[in-house]
């Protein structure tokens, strides 16, 4: 019985996660959209070299590339990561991140 309250428990868990996840990467569509899309396009140009590296991403947000504007400041963590989560979530779907 405990086995069985414990699986139902574990299964309601991933749920909630796979929901805040969904929730996450539709605000990063959003914000790619509205911010990131005008430059790379609907298409990405230019994130061939993204590899997945979240602090990477915070690096080039915060100015620290001559090849896109500064955003220091402009996202908070949390739209950060929900960008972060988009574009991980749209390669992964593509098998570009492993």
């Amino acid at each position: 019985m405990r086995r069985n309250l414990f699986c139902v428990s574990l299964l309601l868990s991933c749920n909630v996660l796979l929901a805040t996840d969904s929730n996450e990467v539709s605000i990063g569509a959003v914000l790619y959209s509205e911010y990131c899309q005008s430059c790379h396009g609907a298409d990405k140009v230019g994130l061939e070299a993204f590899d997945g590296n979240l602090e990477a991403l915070k690096l080039r947000l915060d100015g620290y590339t001559e090849n896109m504007p500064d955003f220091s400041g402009l996202f908070s963590d949390d739209e950060v990561t929900a960008i972060y989560g988009y574009l991980v979530a749209e390669d992964d779907a593509n098998g570009s991140i492993q």
